[in-house]
């Protein structure tokens, strides 16, 4: 046992010092589900995780699709965009790790939503003015980025 371990458990007590038996029967866990959903400030981050996220996997899935089969370019092209992408979202990501700790979490997962809806925004008027290029893909799948990196800091 380390010195941390000895530390730990001379001023923590157990949370769960007697064995629950009924935590995984499906009404405990139905209710428990119950209870959360009751929660207005969970339902927000909810929504706002999912879709945080469904922005992520709309990048994954169609990404590929817009830059190899609508717009004609290498698979290799499309590696050399998704890497800078990403490049751009590591950037994000760590710019946001320490600009949570100045303006707070709820601040910034504000920023981020605005992120996200302002490139869902420009891309709809990307396609509504027939402007798809690779420089408009990457810049509204790096505005994603920037929108996740925002409302899921990596702290």
């Amino acid at each position: 046992m380390c010195s941390s371990d000895l530390v730990i458990s001379a001023f923590l007590k157990e949370s769960l010092a007697a064995p629950d038996h009924h935590a995984l029967r499906l009404g405990r866990i139905g209710s428990s589900f119950v209870e959360l959903l009751g929660n207005a400030t969970f339902r927000g981050y909810l929504i706002l995780g999912a879709s945080a996220y469904i922005g992520l996997f709309a990048i994954l899935g169609g990404m590929p699709i817009v830059v190899i089969n609508v717009l004609g370019e290498s698979p290799a092209m499309f590696g050399y965009l998704y890497s800078a992408v990403m490049i751009v979202y590591l950037g994000a990501t760590m710019a946001a790790e320490r600009l949570v700790r100045r303006i707070g979490i709820e601040r910034m997962a504000k920023w981020g939503v605005v992120t996200i809806v302002a490139a869902g925004s420009l891309t709809l008027a990307i396609h509504a003015a027939d402007l798809i290029a690779l420089s408009s893909v990457f810049a509204v799948n790096a505005l994603v980025m920037i929108g996740f990196a925002l409302t899921m800091p990596a702290t």
